[in-house]
């Protein structure tokens, strides 16, 4: 009996160790100043790097991979030593998770500070262009949040399946860009409660007949739907690869009236 559950324990166990091993080089070489730009690997690489959700103590980073990947961000050090801040899934889970999409939210931030960073993917580090990433957080704002629709739907995969682990980034003119990761059901939801304007001093009352974009997200997929703020609550489910304009509907169904 002891054999038999050793055998099954031991994969388990060594790649845990080496998960752990390759996180500790990995935050080794970041406080090191030694930096390790990922080209060997296509499939992990990460695109479709987005800045989202900033508030005066936190911002987002998301992006995808076209294989499933362990990710995170390497933030720079404020006090001597870097924080390695892995994906919002993997924060609650006793066992850090791949995924293709990656929703990483860096939070306990001073307002308006910039912090530099790294995406790490896969055991390695990547630069914007040879240079760090970085983000600015919001000043603070005295003033109440407004309250108003949420912007929500359903995404399924080409083959009909739930898209879960997509990313849906929400763009509307003048507002500061929001981003939100599916459920495993294949829906999100994106509260525009907190939203901004594009210099994040002021938080946004949405017109109700504002154009609302969404893009769309998984490995190498994109959708982008467009629909009026009006109708975002409930936005009909959608399919990765297609393109939607819900606003042409919305103005056949005017004219016809």
């Amino acid at each position: 009996m002891r054999k038999g559950l050793w055998s099954k324990r031991i994969p388990t166990i060594l790649a845990l160790s080496l998960l752990f091993i390759s996180i500790w080089v990995t935050s080794f070489l970041i406080q090191s100043g030694i930096i390790v730009v990922g080209q060997a690997t296509p499939n992990k690489t990460p695109n479709n790097v987005a800045i989202s959700n900033i508030t005066d103590t936190s911002f987002t980073v998301s992006f995808t991979t076209n294989e499933e990947t362990l990710a995170g961000l390497a933030i720079d050090p404020k006090d001597g030593t870097s924080d390695v801040v892995y994906d919002d899934r993997n924060k609650t889970n006793n066992d850090l998770t791949a995924f293709y999409s990656h929703f990483i939210t860096v939070s306990e931030l001073q307002p308006a500070t910039t912090y530099n960073f790294s995406i790490l993917s896969d055991g390695q580090t990547y630069l914007d262009q040879n240079k760090k990433y970085s983000a600015t957080t919001a000043p603070k704002i005295p003033n109440t949040l407004p309250s108003q629709n949420t912007i929500s739907g359903k995404i399924l995969l080409p083959d009909g399946s739930a898209g879960e682990d997509t990313i849906v980034e929400a763009t509307i003119e003048g507002v500061q860009k929001v981003t939100v990761v599916t459920r495993s059901d294949g829906t999100y939801i994106i509260s525009t409660n907190p939203i901004r304007n594009n210099l994040l001093d002021k938080f946004v009352r949405i017109s109700p007949n504002q154009e609302v974009v969404l893009t769309v997200l998984r490995q190498n997929m994109r959708s982008s739907v467009k629909t009026l703020f009006s109708d975002a609550q409930a936005i009909p489910t959608i399919t990765l690869q297609e393109q939607y304009d819900f606003t042409e509907i919305k103005q056949d169904q005017i004219t016809t009236t």
